[in-house]
C-alpha cells in the first residue's frame, strides 16, 4: 500500500514545519543565487505540499514530480499547477534522464523507505549530474527494523544452531543494502548501540552526508552541508541536505550567511525537530505572549491555562511563525 493511502501529508505538523524551515533557510539564498531560474526537482505524491511551498515562496515554475507508474496518472490529476510535470517512473529511471547539469536545481527526494530503498544509487546519480549551486536533500526513514529484518532473513538459514543477537541482524541487514555503496566509508566497526532506535537517526544523517559529500568529490565539486533534521510524526524520520559547488559558489553561499539567520541550522550535527500538539485554542493564546527573547516560563503557562512542559514551551517558542493551522471545509 502506498503511503499516501495511508497518511495525509499535509497533516503531520513536525514535517510541516520542517518545509517551512527549509524553504525560508533557501528564500535567504537571494541575491547571491537566482531562485527563480533554478528547477525543483522532488516526490510530489498526490498533495505535492513542498511543490506549493516552493513555487510560491521561491517562484520556481520549472518543476518535476517523479511518481511510479501505477500512481501517476492519479498524481497528474491532483498536480496543483501547471508549471508541474509529472514524470511516470522510479526514481531510478527518471532521474539518469532527467538534464541536471544544464541549470541549477533543487532536488528533494523524499522517501518513504530507508537504506533499502534507492537512496544511495540515486544520490550518485543526482551529485554527478547537478551544476554548481544546485541545492540537493534526502529524507528516509530511520527506524532499523526493516534492516534487522533483512540480517534475520539471510542469516536464518545457516544460524539454526545460534540465536543472533539484533545487533548481529542489524550488522547482517546494513551490510546487505550498503556494501555496494559504503564499503570504503570506514565504518567498521560500525559504532556501539547504533542498531538501537533512539542512536539510528543520528547514524544514518552521518552516513548520508558521508555519502553525498563522496559522490559530490567524484564530479569535481564540493558538497556544503546545511541541514541535518530529525523529527518523528509516527515514523521516525532524517532530513539531511546542502548545496554542491564550486569554490565560487561556496563563496557566495559564505555571504548568504545563514548559519548567523537561522538557529537550526547545524551544518553536519542533527537538529530534532519536535512541536507540541496543540488545539487551535492553545496555539492562539500562546502567540498573544509572542514573539519573546525567552520561552514563558511553566508557570506563566499556567496562569493562562496551558499546561505544557519546558521541551514543549521552548519548542513551540522556537517555530510558533511555522506551526500550521488546521481546519475543516464543510
Amino acid at each position: 500500500m502506498p503511503s499516501f493511502d495511508l497518511v495525509n501529508y499535509a497533516l503531520r505538523p513536525n514535517k510541516n514545519v520542517e518545509r517551512k524551515i527549509i524553504v525560508e533557510c533557501l528564500s535567504a539564498l537571494q541575491p547571491y543565487f537566482n531562485m527563480q531560474a533554478y528547477r525543483y526537482v522532488g516526490l510530489g505524491s498526490l498533495w505535492f505540499i513542498d511543490f506549493i511551498l516552493v513555487h510560491k515562496m521561491l517562484q520556481i515554475k520549472d518543476m518535476i514530480s517523479i511518481e511510479k507508474e501505477e500512481y501517476a496518472q492519479r498524481a497528474e490529476f491532483n498536480k496543483p499547477f501547471a508549471c508541474i510535470e509529472v514524470k511516470y517512473g522510479e526514481t531510478t529511471t527518471i532521474l539518469p534522464q532527467l538534464s541536471l547539469g544544464d541549470k541549477p536545481s533543487i532536488v528533494w527526494l523524499d522517501y518513504d523507505s530507508g537504506l533499502e530503498g534507492p537512496v544511495l544509487g540515486d544520490t550518485f546519480t543526482v551529485c554527478r549530474q547537478v551544476t554548481s549551486g544546485s541545492v540537493f536533500l534526502i529524507t528516509v526513514n530511520a527506524h532499523p527494523g526493516k534492516i534487522r529484518a533483512k540480517g534475520d532473513e539471510l542469516t536464518s538459514s545457516y544460524t539454526t544452531h545460534k540465536s543472533l543477537s539484533n545487533r548481529e541482524k542489524f550488522e547482517t541487514g546494513f551490510r546487505y543494502y550498503t556494501d555496494e555503496y559504503v564499503g570504503d566509508l570506514k565504518l567498521e566497526p560500525l559504532p556501539s548501540r547504533v542498531h538501537k532506535e533512539d542512536k539510528f537517526p543520528k547514524f544514518i544523517g552521518n552516513l548520508l552526508l558521508a555519502h553525498i559529500k563522496r559522490a559530490t568529490r567524484q564530479s569535481g565539486n564540493n558538497f556544503k552541508p546545511l541541514f541535518n533534521f530529525y523529527y518523528k510524526d509516527g515514523a521516525p524520520m532524517v532530513t539531511v541536505g546542502g548545496m554542491i559547488a564550486n569554490q565560487e559558489h561556496l563563496s557566495s553561499l559564505e555571504q548568504c550567511q545563514l548559519f548567523d539567520k537561522f538557529e537550526y541550522l547545524t551544518g553536519e550535527e542533527q537538529y530534532s525537530i519536535g512541536v507540541p500538539l496543540l488545539t487551535p485554542k492553545e496555539k492562539l493564546i500562546f502567540d498573544q505572549l509572542l514573539p519573546s527573547d525567552e520561552p514563558p516560563s511553566e508557570d506563566k503557562m499556567k496562569d493562562i491555562g496551558l499546561n505544557l512542559t519546558k521541551e514543549q514551551i521552548a519548542a513551540y517558542h522556537k517555530f510558533y511563525r511555522l506551526y500550521p493551522m488546521f481546519g475543516e471545509f464543510l
